[in-house]
């Protein structure tokens, strides 16, 4: 795409070519049998390009090989994002220990916020997973104040790691948008907008939507709470990020009614009071066909 700004980048980090090539756990519902991990990382590359519009960049790499030091070895301690997948050789490990050592050593000199690491399927150690300000290996007493820098990472660490659980390539993805919305400095349209109650949000702008909430759409409100199947909806609805599109829309199609219609319309179309808007992606570009039955 053209006049693409960069707004990070992602190192994908497999198995290095002389290891055993373990499949991995994606395509759990695939009719085909899983991917490798370099499979799985180069789709997963291509998730992140096309889920943020070709803004991030998405790199596969292996460890170096015999301690060489090369350009996989700079690309991993200066991406934004390094996320370790299956890594279970020694010195596959031994490799990811001391590149994730390196970047912490680097935050803390830099006192630049806008890196994150995790190790998935590496064994029984999470590696202290690294989010924004917030570091698992090095505690923070204020990561306990809820609208703190820190504690909005430690909360993020937690999300990414149960979308990183399901082993879904469009899961990861939004792990690592939500990621780059947070503390990239940028905003990611494809999570740039939540109808949450949030801490990242602030009690100025979680007031606003509320007043304007019941002063706009209070009927509707009134009406879907009183009824059984649309409260348990929007109960649903309050134990998620709805900014997952995929858990929202399996949560609204089981509860769906009149009421709960009425209720979306008002308050997300009509008054849009979450101030949401939305571009075309231009990422993937996909061709006309053709041809269509040899015509």
């Amino acid at each position: 795409t053209d006049n693409v700004d960069i707004i990070g980048t992602v190192s994908l980090l497999v198995p290095s070519p002389s290891s055993e090539q373990t499949l991995s756990k994606f395509g759990s519902k695939s009719p085909v049998s899983h991917p490798s991990y370099i499979e799985a990382a180069e789709q997963l590359a291509r998730k992140i390009r096309h889920f943020s519009d070709g803004r991030i960049v998405a790199n596969v790499l292996t460890p170096p090989q015999n301690g060489s030091d090369d350009a996989n070895d700079d690309a991993c301690l200066a991406s934004n994002a390094l996320i370790a997948l299956g890594l279970t050789t020694p010195s596959d490990i031994q490799y990811l220990s001391r590149t994730f050592r390196k970047r912490r050593t680097l935050q803390q000199q830099s006192s630049s916020y806008d890196k994150c690491q995790f190790a998935i399927d590496c064994g029984s150690n999470n590696y202290a997973p690294l989010v924004g300000p917030y570091d698992e290996a090095n505690p923070n007493p204020i990561e306990s104040i809820p609208w703190t820098d820190v504690a909005s990472g430690k909360r993020l660490a937690v999300q990414m790691t149960e979308l990183f659980d399901k082993q879904s390539t469009d899961e990861f993805a939004l792990a690592v948008m939500l990621f780059f919305n947070q503390f990239s400095g940028h905003k990611v349209p494809w999570v740039q907008h939540s109808i949450d109650v949030t801490w990242e949000k602030g009690p100025y702008q979680n007031a606003k939507e509320i007043y304007s909430m019941i002063s706009k759409c209070g009927p509707c409100i009134t009406k879907c709470l009183a009824d059984e199947n649309c409260k348990a909806c929007i109960e649903a609805l309050d134990q998620i990020d709805t900014r997952d599109q995929v858990s929202s829309y399996r949560t609204v199609v089981s509860y769906e009614s009149e009421l709960l219609r009425d209720f979306s319309l008002c308050i997300l179309q009509r008054n849009n009071i979450f101030e949401c808007d939305a571009t075309i992606p231009k990422v993937p570009v996909v061709e006309p066909m053709k041809v269509w039955r040899g015509e």
